[in-house]
């Protein structure tokens, strides 16, 4: 997580993976999660700053759960 990075959350569970954390976060009541290195220090209930890289975001529908760039 970067400090200056364009969006801000609140983390609210994390899975550790092993090699991997995946962080899952409120956005604005919105809920992303964000693969990132278990080395990584961030506690629940913290606040971060992340940004992303275009081609690494995948987009699921609410409803469907179907990541939409299959449709």
């Amino acid at each position: 997580m970067r400090n200056g990075a364009p969006v801000e959350a609140k983390v609210f569970d994390i899975e550790d993976h092993g090699v991997v954390k995946i962080l899952n976060m409120d956005v604005a009541g919105n809920r992303i999660h964000a693969t990132v290195p278990a080395t990584l220090h961030v506690a629940l209930d913290e606040t971060v700053r992340f940004g992303w890289k275009p081609d690494k975001v995948l987009l699921f529908d609410e409803q469907t759960g179907r990541n939409v760039a299959l449709d």
